[in-house]
């Protein structure tokens, strides 16, 4: 989905940025949209790690100037099953990635785009927030409290011309999911 969403970007002429926490994934990326014309650069990131986080964001004013658009779609379902039987292990993990990394990530990029007039962030949640299914407690919980965070920095951004939204796609067919079909 990440993929796409850079490319879609690119393909309106925006400079992109594409991260992950697996270096492979980004050169791979980085390679697939620069054939495509794309202007794109590559950083390794997890979401989770400070010292990461704030490499990509200076990685982006360097080789861009700034940040207009800031598009999170880090998110982890470290634990399918009943939600009573869930590790505490699984729950940080979740809540730090899906949360708390990108509430973090917002913090640090709100000053550059108060700097610039303006900008958006977009969150990836999930329908699992509106739609409930066996074994997916865990996942909802920690994505609806991106929606929450969404609807909260959207308030106290709207003055700072920093347009703050929230997407909830369906379910796009991965590993995850069929996990998750074969428990229903």
């Amino acid at each position: 989905m990440g993929l796409a969403i850079a490319r879609r970007l690119g393909q309106e002429k925006a400079k992109v940025v594409v991260s992950s926490r697996n270096m492979d994934n980004v050169n791979k990326a980085v390679e697939t949209l620069k054939k495509e014309n794309i202007e794109v650069v590559g950083v390794k990131c997890h979401i989770s790690n400070p010292e990461e986080r704030t490499n990509l964001i200076q990685e982006a004013v360097k080789h861009f100037g700034g940040i207009d658009i800031l598009m999170i779609n880090a998110g982890v379902n470290p634990y399918v099953g009943n939600m009573i039987d869930c590790p505490e292990s699984a729950w940080d993990k979740a809540f730090d990635v899906n949360v708390k990394g990108p509430f973090l990530l917002t913090k640090e990029v709100i000053p550059l785009m108060k700097k610039r007039g303006g900008g958006s962030m977009l969150f990836m949640s999930t329908v699992a927030v509106y739609k409930d299914a066996v074994g997916l407690g865990l996942y909802a919980s920690s994505k609806i409290s991106l929606l929450r965070l969404t609807k909260h920095l959207a308030m106290e951004l709207a003055q700072d011309n920093i347009r703050v939204n929230c997407v909830a796609p369906g379910a796009i067919d991965t590993t995850f999911i069929s996990e998750v079909n074969r428990i229903n």
